[in-house]
């Protein structure tokens, strides 16, 4: 079970001072394109927190929260302003 990412997660993570925590990438390709990435405690064998690779949809929306998107400078964001999901390409 993953770090609660809100003040409940305060005493999850308080656990972890003092511990050797890595990132690290599964299920990526020679170009280091993951397909999830985690924050992960190597002391406790625990990941803290992970997130996968976002994605667009065949007709270019978000995979997230299903918005349009629009690119801007190499950037890719969600027209809904309320999602803010964030894309580099």
């Amino acid at each position: 079970m993953g770090i609660q990412l809100t003040e409940a997660g305060y005493y999850d993570l308080k656990h972890h001072i003092g511990h050797k925590v890595v990132v690290v990438g599964y299920g990526g390709d020679e170009d280091g394109d993951f397909v999830n990435v985690a924050i992960e405690c190597e002391d406790c064998n625990e990941v803290l927190v992970d997130f996968n690779q976002p994605y667009f949809e065949e007709n270019g929306n978000c995979s997230e929260c299903k918005c349009e998107t629009e690119q801007e400078e190499g950037e890719i964001y969600c027209i809904n302003e309320k999602c803010k999901h964030f894309y580099k390409t």
